[in-house]
């Protein structure tokens, strides 16, 4: 699917039965991991496709769940992958991309990207990454997906979201029973 999706539905949080699950699990990674891939499989029973996507700006960690009919067909977590494999098989959003864990060794090659063209200076950043491009293309280096990538060739494009994005349909805020007695956490909007 690309950006001509015109129907969806946006789930954010998670019940405060799945926090406290996480919260008080000895390895808060692996019940992460299990909550995301149960609640993506109920969620696609009742929508027919439902997708996860989990990334952080601060160390490179991108992750991704799909399902499909009531079934996870790719989990995918980047720090996961890097010390254990992938657990694959890979998605068809995935196909001609990297993923984020995998490393091509290009040898002596990339020094090139060093190269700028005549006239740019040390610090002309456009100059640097037009370079590096074209190297990775001469080489015929994929580009690397990520969690907005995948986002983007399955359902919304986040990037593209923003103040002309035309929204329909009512916004619903659940509370669970802990966020009724006790309150909900601010959030980047006030609701």
């Amino acid at each position: 699917m690309s950006s001509s999706v015109r129907r969806w539905t946006l789930v954010f949080g998670r019940s405060s039965q799945d926090t406290h699950r996480i919260e008080d699990a000895d390895d808060r990674e692996r019940a992460r991991t299990e909550v995301v891939r149960e609640r993506c499989a109920d969620l696609s029973r009742g929508f027919g496709a439902a997708q996860w996507y989990g990334m952080s700006c601060g160390d490179g960690w991108t992750a991704w769940c799909i399902a499909e009919d009531g079934e996870v067909v790719r989990f995918y977590d980047a720090f996961d992958a890097a010390e254990k494999g992938d657990e694959g098989p890979g998605h068809p959003a995935e196909s001609g991309h990297l993923l984020p864990h995998e490393y091509v060794d290009t040898g002596d090659a990339l020094d090139a990207v060093g190269d700028v063209p005549d006239g740019a200076g040390p610090l002309d950043v456009e100059a640097f990454y037009a370079r590096y491009a074209q190297v990775k293309r001469d080489l015929g280096i994929a580009d690397t997906c990520y969690a907005t990538d995948i986002a983007a060739r399955l359902s919304v494009d986040p990037g593209a979201l923003g103040a002309r994005t035309r929204v329909t349909g009512t916004g619903v805020l659940a509370l669970t029973a802990c966020g009724r007695r006790y309150g909900q956490p601010a959030g980047a909007l006030g609701v």
